[in-house]
Order: structure tokens, then C-alpha cells, then sequence
């Protein structure tokens, strides 16, 4: 079970002071400057996007539970994770799956990130820093079902309670297997991800009828782990992929044409498919 917000807050002003693993950083507050360095408790980090691509994640959350404590503090340190702080909250602007992996690790050492808090608009009101937020494309507005654009005022509050989108997760993979480069464009895998989705590569098992005014649960979370098998729906799906990734429809996508075979490490999770 989720811990509930209030508790979550509790919980950090409870331990003020803890040190990251990956170094001696103050706690990250709403008067944290923009330029800095802070330590944030993994479980505050607001996301600026409605899904996570579950198996990219575990696959993090794998490596994460193989390092030794030497390991994952230098990769910490490696990672820091840009942040906005803004309507109460600490909002992440990249590196979600890294987060939600160490969120999701067994792990007694930390589940804390360093966050390189890019811009401090905690003057605005929470509305006018969502208008900013959306003007500045820092949030990715589809939802797993491919829907957009969301409403940004009704972003989860906290990365682990995301719900799955396995097409984010083909995109890691078909990206890791050499089918393009993640060039550095905002929500790159994300425009990869919805390319693979117009194609219907992982179609859900469950879909509802127009005018529906009753629903079942694979009905409204089509890609839980009750009612889809990410699993064999990727395997399958990522030769289609990688073709449509070599496709004239691709050219205007980020990273066509420039990616590099680069296995993912899994750790003990298992290996990710090999690729030829």
C-alpha cells in the first residue's frame, strides 16, 4: 500500500538532516535555489508525466538491488535528477523509471535521489505554475491509453503510484537494441512510444464499446499486470518495431537513423532481449 502524502511528509521531516548516499547534500526545500544540489527522498518527487513503462523500470529496479553500495552511490552521483519546485511539490522532469526503480528496489541503504533543481517557481500559484510547466513542454500530457492532452492539475502525486504503458517500455527497448538515439529532445521515447502505439503493437485485451456507461477493471487499466503479460506482449512486439524504426514514416522522429546497440543491465532482474 502507498504511504499517503501527509505521512510521506511526516516521515521526511521526521529524519531531517539524513545524508544521500552519494554525498553530503542539504534536503531539498521549497527555498532551494535554482544552480543547486539537494538531497531529495525519492518518494516526494512529483512526476510531469501520467505513465511509466513498468518493465524499463523493474528492469532499474534490478540493476539497482545487483550494486554494491559503492556502485549505486557513484551511479547516484552520476544521475542527478533535474527537478522544478513549484505548487508544493518537487516536479521531475526527466529520470522518472530511474526513480520509481530505486522507489521499488529492496534496498537498505537509500531511496533518495540528488536533485539539480533547474528552476524555483514556488511563487507561483499552483495553477499559473502548471500554465508555465505546460508553456515550457516540461510535461508530457498522453496517458497509457494514449490520450491527450491531460489535464496537468490532476498529475499523480508521486512516481510510484504511476499507472504502466508498456509502449514506453517498447520504446526503451527498440531505443536499446540500436532504432534510434534518445538525441537529448523532450520526451523523446515518449513520441517513439506513441509511433509504436498508432500501429497497435500491443493491443490491450480488454477494450469497451462507444457509449459504455459500465466498465471492467481491464476495461479501465488495460495494461495492469491482471489483464496483460508485458513480458511476451514486448518480445513479440519488438521485431515489428525495430522495422517500423528503419520506416520513411520515422524520419522526422527524434534520433532516426542514429542508434546504437546498447544492452541494458537488468541486474537481478534478468537480461533484457539480446539483439542482432
Amino acid at each position: 500500500m502507498t504511504m499517503g502524502r501527509l505521512g510521506l511528509l511526516l516521515l521526511v521531516a521526521g529524519s531531517a538532516g539524513a545524508a544521500c548516499l552519494a554525498g553530503n547534500y542539504p534536503d531539498c526545500s521549497a527555498s532551494t535555489m535554482a544552480g543547486k544540489l539537494c538531497c531529495l527522498n525519492g518518494h516526494l518527487a512529483n512526476p510531469t508525466q501520467f505513465t511509466l513503462g513498468f518493465s524499463e523500470a523493474k528492469c532499474r529496479q534490478g540493476r539497482f538491488e545487483a550494486m554494491s553500495e559503492d556502485d549505486l552511490s557513484k551511479y547516484l552521483t552520476d544521475h542527478p535528477v533535474p527537478v522544478v519546485i513549484g505548487a508544493g511539490g518537487f516536479y521531475i522532469t526527466d529520470h522518472h523509471h530511474m526513480t520509481a526503480g530505486l522507489l521499488w528496489a529492496n534496498l537498505t541503504t537509500t531511496h533518495h535521489v540528488i536533485a539539480n533543481v533547474t528552476e524555483n517557481w514556488s511563487a507561483l500559484s499552483r495553477t499559473d505554475f502548471f500554465k508555465t510547466m505546460v508553456q515550457k513542454n516540461h510535461v508530457w500530457l498522453y496517458n497509457e491509453k494514449g490520450l491527450a492532452p491531460m489535464n496537468p492539475l490532476a498529475l499523480p502525486a508521486s512516481v510510484d503510484t504511476l499507472p504502466n504503458d508498456p509502449y514506453r517500455s517498447l520504446a526503451g527497448q527498440a531505443e536499446e537494441a540500436g532504432g534510434y538515439l534518445n538525441d537529448g529532445t523532450n520526451f523523446c521515447q515518449f513520441q517513439w512510444a506513441n509511433y509504436f502505439r498508432d500501429a497497435k503493437l500491443l493491443a490491450p485485451n480488454a477494450s469497451s464499446a462507444v457509449g459504455s456507461i459500465t466498465f471492467s477493471w481491464c476495461q479501465a487499466n488495460p495494461y495492469d499486470s491482471d489483464c496483460f503479460d508485458d513480458q511476451h506482449a514486448l518480445q513479440a512486439a519488438l521485431p515489428k518495431a525495430l522495422a517500423m524504426c528503419k520506416s520513411k514514416n520515422a524520419q522526422q522522429l527524434c534520433g532516426f537513423g542514429k542508434g546504437v546497440v546498447t544492452p541494458a543491465d537488468c541486474g537481478k532482474n534478468g537480461s533484457k532481449p539480446e539483439y542482432s
